[in-house]
């Protein structure tokens, strides 16, 4: 089974620190709803698969981070893997 990617889309929040929010609904409608991608981390990419694998996203579903002023996929995966990562920050 091919499912659709969900796309995220990122901005700046100063240093080191991202805004993330999905495209598309029904995810985006949910993310509005419960302030999840208005909160700043330093992984979106992370943060966003595991908000998606909490509300019923296929852990294979592909998800694919885009930056707000750019048209080009930053990175790519699936969301089971992408929340299952983890990242040591100095």
């Amino acid at each position: 089974m091919r499912l659709p990617p969900i796309v995220i889309i990122i901005t700046s929040a100063g240093k080191d620190r991202f805004i993330w929010r999905p495209e598309g609904q029904p995810w985006r409608r949910e993310a509005e709803g419960d302030g999840a991608g208005h909160q700043s981390t330093p992984t979106p990419l992370i943060a966003a698969a595991r908000w998606l694998l909490g509300r019923g996203a296929h852990p294979s579903t592909p998800i694919i981070l885009r930056h707000a002023d750019s048209p080009y996929e930053a990175l790519r995966g699936s969301v089971g893997a992408a929340a299952g990562m983890s990242v040591q920050l100095e």
